[in-house]
Formats: C-alpha cells, structure tokens, sequence
C-alpha cells in the first residue's frame, strides 16, 4: 500500500510534541549562558541546585574525557576550567539521559541504548577533535542524541516499534530502511523534530535527522558528517546498541568532507575505548 505522506507528516509531528519539554533547571542554564550580563557566581548556583549534575560535571572534569592537569573540587573551579558553553552542553546531555531514563526494557534495552549513544557522542567529539574544532562538548551532545528518535518510538508505539526491529532482523536491513517503507519517516527524522522541538541548534537537528542519509543534509554537513562516521565506527565496534541488525552503510564522500583517512581512526578508537569505561560509569551508574 503506498505510504500517505500526509498522515506522514502529521504523525511525524504529532510524536515529536508529545515528548515532554527540558527540565526547568537546564532552561535556567541555558538563560544564563546566552545572557551577556550573567555572572560565574550564578551559573555555578544554576548548576548546583542540580546535585547529580554536579556529581557527573565533577567526576567528567577529573576523568580522561578532559584530561585536565588539575584536579577540579567545586562547581566554581569547572566553570572557570571548563567553560560555561561546554557546561551548558553537558548539562543538556544529563537532562535528556534523565528525561529518557524509563525505556520499556522489553521493547528497548535501555542500558545498551544508551551505551551506544554516549559511545557515538565521544567518539563524535574524539573525531571533532582530531580535525582541530574547539568547543567539542556540542559535538558531544549532538552524537549523544543523534537516535533519540528511537526512544521516543519505543515509547509511544513500542508494538510497531518492536515489529520494526523483527522486520529490519529478519530481512538483514538497516532499521531506517523499514520504517521509511512503514511510516514515511524514520528515526533519524523524527530525532530532528524532537531537538527541533526542544529549541536546540539547528547543527544537531540536523546532525541527528540526517545520521543515516549524509547526502540529504543541507548547511551543517560537516556535523552531520561526523555524527555519521562516529555512529558507523561505534555500531562496527558494537558498543551498546541501537537497534540495528546490521552496520549501516558508510556515504563514501564522508573522508573527504572530514578531511579524514580511515588511518586517522585508529587514535581515535583507542580514546574512545579509553573513555567510554569512565562514561559509562559516570552516566549509567
């Protein structure tokens, strides 16, 4: 039967607004950040009324992912060392995990879902830092919610979502080859509406809508380019999972818009499978 674009449409927008709005404490941050008049002194009380944040900002800040000469003890010091952006970044990563923390482990193994996602954000970041970008914790968040499309399917239909996964398992198929043929959409394009939704930058919209089809992408190709090499390299190592049955292709003309060889990997996956086992602890545990 062909696909209704227009019940496409609408049920795209329909799933996207029924996911909850960010926690008020990271709004709070997020004011501060992009006010020039706020102060360090707030930011860091914005950050302290969150006493998990703060747990995971300081135990970031004294791991290998930062990799700082000196140990950092108080809120007040990781603002000044870190940054008040890249906390800000950080502090949208905690909040999301948070928001999304009750997946239908029969439908979605929560944990390896989100192994993989924090898996893909580093090595999106361990890849924005090898070609020379400052300012990497964006590419960390924007990695980190690159299928949260996924989440929000398992949530508000889990049994089609389910059949979705039997269906991409049985037939060897990427999982956005099924729910395109399915619904229209995928997850990578519902991800987008979401972090639309949430107002966040247009980069990681389009970073997390176009993950799997790097050549539709628009203006932000370089981010979405490394969100796609990053969630291929992270499914090839199998970190966590995604739900896929199968690595999925690589759009070749992803080297070049990196400036990257295959060669320039190899430090990068050592890195990651440095980090990840102080990620994991810090944000899973």
């Amino acid at each position: 039967m062909p696909i209704d674009h227009a019940n496409s449409a609408r049920d795209l927008a329909q799933l996207a607004h029924q996911v909850p709005s960010l926690p008020l404490t990271f709004q709070r941050i997020n004011d501060l950040v992009t006010n020039p008049q706020s102060t360090t002194a707030q930011l860091a009380e914005a950050l302290s009324t969150d006493q998990g944040l703060v747990t995971r900002i300081l135990r970031l800040s004294n791991s290998s992912f930062y990799g700082l000469a000196t140990r950092v003890d108080t809120i007040t010091q990781a603002v000044s060392l870190i940054g008040t952006r890249q906390l800000r970044d950080l502090a949208l990563a905690t909040a999301v995990l948070d928001l999304f923390q009750n997946i239908p482990n029969q439908v979605l193994d929560g944990r390896k879902f989100w192994e993989h996602s924090l898996a893909v954000g580093t090595a999106t970041r361990l890849i924005a830092a090898k070609r020379g970008e400052r300012q990497t914790e964006r590419h960390f968040v924007a990695g980190m919610l690159h299928d949260i499309g996924l989440v929000v399917m398992a949530q508000q239909m889990p049994e089609k979502f389910c059949a979705n996964l039997q269906s991409a398992a049985s037939s060897a198929q990427p999982l956005s080859v099924i729910e395109l043929r399915e619904f229209g959409f995928d997850h990578a394009e519902l991800g987008g509406r979401v972090i639309e939704h949430w107002r966040l930058p247009p980069a990681m919209m389009e970073a997390a809508a176009h993950h799997h089809h790097l050549l539709t992408t628009t203006k932000y190709v370089h981010d979405c380019a490394t969100v796609h090499l990053a969630d291929i390299m992270v499914e090839a190592l199998a970190y966590g999972s995604g739900g896929e049955p199968v690595v999925p292709p690589l759009d070749p003309p992803a080297w070049e818009i990196l400036g990257l060889a295959p060669s320039d990997l190899v430090p990068v996956c050592n890195a990651l499978e440095q980090q990840m086992v102080e990620i994991t602890a810090i944000f899973l545990s």
